[in-house]
């Protein structure tokens, strides 16, 4: 018969459950291993829209040399839209590109395997998911071997040498908005969902970073980066503001701190700024001196 039986639909359907149930489990919350010791940086990339003409492409290739330059203690993870990547009624918009879809790629495939990042995570926005199935960004991530890839957004705990963890929530964007207050959905997330050290969003072009305290007294820090579209038709056509604080952000992160210190983790001023700090308490953690190890008693 054409049609599945009653007992291999049921077995089907079993079998379908647990899976989605066992993945919905898995994919809560990411665990990554950090190898280096000490103060550490993540490194918050913003939209990048590599083939926009509007892309800051300089500052783009700049900051992705320091993530290359500094891989050993910085682990770069980028919020989406990698390309323009037009469909529908926006597709009018390729008139206005100067750079052709096959060009796109070559400039995605070179930022994501080409230009020395070794990515630790990667959340798809929504221009990125626009190519649907059969999306060549599902085989360019995993030839580049990007760490967590995820669409919208992830949850990832990263596990330190001392044995402590910082948790960060990154989204494309969270639900919820405010003309007054830019991370007024980061903080619905803190109030309503899950209470961790960092929280990061791109998606609107617009940059802001704030401190606060959770319910638990936890210190935790909130960023919203602006990418690199510096010129944008469709914000001129909107009337919108620029507002290019964080193109990408540079959280520091200190793990010998404890989760009720200020010092646990912050956002620097820029992403320079956030390498040298990073660069000088690294140097300071470095020169300190280490208990010895203990002589082995012989038997």
């Amino acid at each position: 018969q054409r049609d599945r039986s009653l007992a291999e639909l049921i077995a089907h359907r079993r079998a379908e459950s647990e899976r989605a149930m066992e993945y919905e489990d898995a994919t809560n919350l990411f665990r990554v291993d950090l190898k280096a010791s000490g103060p550490v940086g993540l490194l918050i990339m913003g939209d990048p829209h590599i083939d926009s003409a509007g892309c800051d492409f300089r500052m783009l290739e700049s900051h992705l040399a320091l993530a290359a330059k500094h891989a050993e203690y910085v682990f770069a993870g980028n919020i989406g839209d990698l390309q323009d990547n037009w469909i529908g009624r926006l597709e009018r918009l390729y008139a206005e590109s100067t750079t052709n879809s096959r060009e796109t790629w070559r400039l995605v495939e070179w930022m994501m395997r080409g230009c020395g990042v070794k990515w630790t995570w990667l959340c798809r926005g929504n221009h990125d998911l626009w190519s649907g199935r059969s999306d060549p960004l599902d085989w360019i991530a995993k030839s580049a071997g990007v760490g967590v890839d995820q669409p919208h957004g992830m949850r990832i705990g990263f596990r330190h040498p001392n044995g402590s963890e910082t948790r960060m929530h990154a989204r494309h964007d969270f639900k919820g908005n405010s003309i007054y207050n830019p991370l007024h959905s980061l903080k619905r997330e803190v109030l309503h969902g899950h209470r961790d050290h960092i929280l990061v969003a791109g998606h609107r072009h617009i940059g802001a970073d704030a401190r606060d305290v959770n319910g638990d007294g936890m210190p935790f820090v909130m960023v919203r980066v602006s990418g690199y579209k510096v010129a944008d038709s469709y914000r001129l056509e909107i009337g919108a503001h620029v507002k290019p604080l964080h193109p990408s952000a540079m959280i520091i992160v200190d793990p010998d701190e404890p989760d009720t210190s200020n010092g646990r983790v912050w956002c620097a001023p820029t992403v320079e700024d956030g390498i040298d700090y990073l660069t000088w308490k690294r140097e300071r953690f470095n020169s300190r001196p280490r208990a010895k190890a203990k002589p082995k008693r012989r038997k």
